[in-house]
């Protein structure tokens, strides 16, 4: 097997592993897993996965790198419901309180500007079930 095909197939395979992180707060996964995060994100770009490959990377003052802004504008890109997946799971998090309120007021903003109730945060997103 070439050497260029391991990352890929790496990352297929860590990307069935993580299908069933759904509700899982990201700081409760181990770090060991960053790695997996990262070829998964990155070589399988599938919503959950980046969102919580981002959350990983908040550094010691909740904060993202250029490159990981730079990601999130892409997943926002190309998977247009990222945003309110993203502001919850980050609102389930105390590692990244400054991208927290950022996300979260994108996440506002793009409903207002769709004329629709935001569901950005549990409760909003509660809320809008009931409807």
């Amino acid at each position: 097997m070439s050497s260029t095909v391991q990352p890929l197939l790496k990352s297929y395979v860590d990307y069935h592993t993580f299908i069933n992180l759904k509700g899982i707060r990201a700081d409760n996964i181990p770090n060991i897993f960053t790695r997996s995060l990262y070829n998964s994100a990155h070589y399988i770009p599938t919503r959950l996965i980046g969102n919580y490959y981002l959350i990983k990377h908040c550094n010691n003052k909740g904060q993202w790198n250029d490159e990981d802004w730079l990601y999130y504008k892409q997943l926002n890109n190309y998977y247009k419901d990222n945003l309110p997946t993203l502001s919850i799971l980050l609102s389930m998090t105390v590692e990244c309180a400054q991208v927290r309120d950022i996300v979260y007021r994108n996440c506002k903003q793009y409903y207002t500007q769709k004329s629709e109730s935001p569901a950005c945060s549990i409760e909003q997103f509660k809320a809008r079930q009931k409807k």
